[in-house]
């Protein structure tokens, strides 16, 4: 308070006016300043009500480093969800304003901290379609906005981004796939997109989709080694909406491989989508606490697999903790191992794979270990056990092998 007191003055009498993130509501505003709200809205509140104007950044939702959806191919980023459908509802003018209050409010800001999203795409990414929202709740009466006519044109939109060369995430049209594997060895598929927008067409022999294929409107049932496509379609156009196709094709992979975002945190703070630095070809993103690096793949159907593979990868353990790290778990080998253990992460463990093949490799890198027979399904808790928390290893992806399946 002090500091900006002074400082507040110093600019003033430059013909300058003082904006500051919300901390400066700390010991009480200097006379012409604004805040910038970003713990939540209630600092662009306090100052509004204090006859201080105010831009409104709450980290929910428009801080645009956290990701867009849970998909396991999601840029990096922060673990918690920031969709493009809670940037549009995000209410500019504070209900809990008077009217004169409310116009202190003078913007709203999209934020992207780039510690994490690294490069130009990955930040195109991130921004678009997003910014879009921005823009209609920071331009438009509340009147004027709808949340399904905004969906109707976010359609051109993106393909306007698309001709433009703009690397954009799809996330609200684009198909995903939720598969079960049956009693009787079939497969049930659901499919669905986030926003619910669009007439879902596909086919199960790998043909290309087309306005003439199957509509989807309730689960698919298919055999190993058929090849879904899907996609939405507009109904307004009845033209293929950009980027929500879906590809898959019935496999080991397909039904068993659980990527980093598919799998349960055991620990949920702090969690952040990570990628090695520079990055590579494949460019994977791991999503992990990066203090208790552990994961659960929910009910694993052990009755079947004999083998077990995870690809994991090395960062640099680069964090300045507030409190202390939680102590190191006792290791095996000289540069530790994923501990695979049965039911709970105090369960037995039943596979150790050991990072030493791994160590100063970049890119995912695949482990295996043999896995002993189970009957039915079970959790499994995979922990990193490391003798320092520099490197950081976390998992890209983990799959389980039948008889037949060969890894390297």
């Amino acid at each position: 308070s002090y500091f900006i007191q002074r400082i507040d003055k110093f600019i003033t009498a430059h013909g300058r006016h003082t904006i500051g993130w919300d901390e400066i509501l700390q010991g009480g505003l200097a006379p012409g300043a604004a805040v910038m709200s970003w713990h939540g809205v209630q600092g662009g509140i306090d100052a509004a009500r204090q006859g201080h104007d105010a831009v409104l950044t709450p980290t929910r939702p428009l801080y645009f480093n956290y990701r867009q959806s849970d998909a396991a191919d999601e840029a990096p980023g922060r673990w918690a969800l920031n969709p493009l459908s809670d940037v549009y509802n995000f209410n500019p003018a504070p209900e809990s304003l008077t009217p004169a209050q409310r116009d202190h409010i003078i913007g709203v800001q999209g934020s992207l901290w780039s510690e994490y999203v690294i490069t130009p795409d990955r930040v195109q990414w991130m921004v678009f379609p997003r910014s879009a929202a921005l823009a209609e709740i920071g331009w438009s009466a509340p009147a004027n906005r709808n949340w399904n006519d905004f969906l109707t044109r976010m359609v051109a939109e993106n393909h306007r981004f698309k001709t433009l060369g703009i690397n954009f995430d799809p996330a609200i049209y684009r198909v995903r796939a939720a598969e079960k594997v049956l009693a009787d060895s079939t497969i049930q598929v659901t499919l669905t997109n986030q926003s619910g927008y669009g007439t879902i067409r596909y086919t199960t022999n790998g043909v290309a989709v087309s306005k003439s294929s199957s509509t989807y409107s309730q689960p698919i049932t298919l055999k190993t080694n058929d090849h879904l496509r899907a996609t939405a379609f507009d109904p307004q156009s009845n033209l293929q909406i950009d980027g929500s196709s879906l590809d898959l094709t019935m496999n080991e992979q397909t039904l068993y491989r659980r990527y980093s975002p598919e799998l349960q945190l055991c620990a949920t703070s702090p969690v952040i989508g990570m990628e090695q630095d520079p990055p590579h070809a494949a460019r994977p993103v791991s999503l992990a606490n990066y203090t208790n690096p552990c994961w659960i793949y929910k009910q694993a159907d052990l009755s079947r697999a004999h083998s077990i593979t995870a690809a994991v990868m090395s960062l640099p353990y680069l964090y300045s903790e507030r409190n202390a790290p939680p102590p190191l778990a006792p290791v095996r080998t000289l540069s530790g191992e994923l501990e695979v253990h049965l039911d709970s992460c105090s369960g037995a463990v039943i596979a150790y794979l050991p990072f030493a093949p791994a160590v100063g490799r970049t890119g995912a890198i695949e482990l295996n270990a043999q896995l002993p027979p189970q009957q039915d399904s079970h959790d499994l808790c995979l922990k990193v056990a490391r003798p320092a928390y520099n490197p950081l290893w976390v998992i890209d992806w983990v799959q389980l092998n039948a008889a037949s399946t060969t890894s390297h």
